[in-house]
């Protein structure tokens, strides 16, 4: 099932109306589509990945509590999201985050991946999922990304044997409306 623009919009009148206005305002589908990540989870709990991973291992290894992993320099990355349930203890005030960067332009800032670290460093208990089994390679190391966008699921095993996912970094943003898949 896809979620549409009108469904997005849908869900964040009935579950967040008071985040309508802030949704609305967002200049870019991306911000729109991170914010709504979040408060997709917040409320039915689950798994969200970006479609731009590949995936090496069964989900068997998923932490019993909010989970995500750094995508380098202690930041947390907003690509690969794990709820094992409705209402997570980590996700508790994200409102409160994202209204709290409201105006901001930039989308790593505003409802990204500095948002969800600042909005853990509050206290909230998740677990740090090592960043090797979903980041082997970094967002900056262009060379490296090159390389493995052409390799096959068994190229990705061979040269990350601790991975049980590797983001490619696809890089979506351009343009568009935002579409999740549910």
């Amino acid at each position: 099932e896809l979620w549409t623009d009108a469904d997005i919009e849908e869900f964040v009148g009935d579950e967040f109306p008071g985040l309508q206005n802030l949704m609305n305002s967002y200049a870019s589908g991306v911000m729109r589509a991170d914010a709504f990540r979040l408060l997709l989870l917040k409320r039915l709990g689950g798994l969200y990945v970006d479609l731009d991973f590949v995936k090496l291992a069964p989900l068997d290894w998923l932490p019993a509590s909010f989970g995500c992993a750094a995508q380098g320099e202690g930041v947390l990355c907003n690509a690969f999201l794990w709820a094992p349930f409705p209402e997570d203890p980590f996700l508790d005030g994200i409102e409160e985050s994202l209204l709290a960067r409201a105006g901001r332009a930039d989308p790593v800032h505003a409802t990204g991946p500095k948002l969800l670290t600042a909005h853990a460093t509050r206290g909230r208990p998740f677990t740090c999922i090592p960043t090797p089994w979903l980041y082997p390679v970094a967002w900056d190391d262009q060379e490296r990304i090159r390389q493995i966008r052409t390799m096959s699921e068994e190229e990705l095993r061979q040269n990350f044997p601790e991975a049980k996912a590797v983001h490619i970094w696809r890089n979506t943003w351009g343009g568009g409306s935002p579409s999740c898949w549910r």
